[in-house]
């Protein structure tokens, strides 16, 4: 991935909070009337609002479409935003889709 992109983003990134409550979450997002608060799986919402809460001013988010696949956010290549949770463990990550490779920053990345 270009180091350009890579530090642009991580710059924008290291805003994001690196624990998150899930009723704080869920509130944070029913008070800005974001769409999917009343998802069952908040946590990748939740990843989704934050990314388009930090990223807004490098970020497309019209949700962009190649065929029948649909992205989460446009920045020089289409991006899809992902969460996991695991005990004791949350993998946060940004998969970046280029036509050759695909790339991922995780959050452990963003705060080194």
């Amino acid at each position: 991935m270009n180091n350009t992109l890579y530090s642009e983003i991580k710059r924008c990134l290291i805003a994001v909070p690196t624990q998150w409550d899930g009723k704080d979450g869920i509130l944070e997002m029913k008070e800005t009337g974001y769409p999917h608060w009343r998802q069952m799986e908040w946590i990748g919402f939740y990843f989704q609002f934050l990314c388009e809460k930090h990223l807004k001013k490098l970020f497309q988010f019209q949700k962009p479409r190649y065929d029948k696949v649909s992205f989460d956010g446009f920045y020089k290549i289409p991006f899809d935003f992902n969460t996991y949770s695991f005990p004791l463990l949350l993998s946060t990550s940004l998969n970046l889709f280029s036509t050759k490779e695909l790339h991922t920053i995780s959050a452990a990345e963003v705060r080194h």
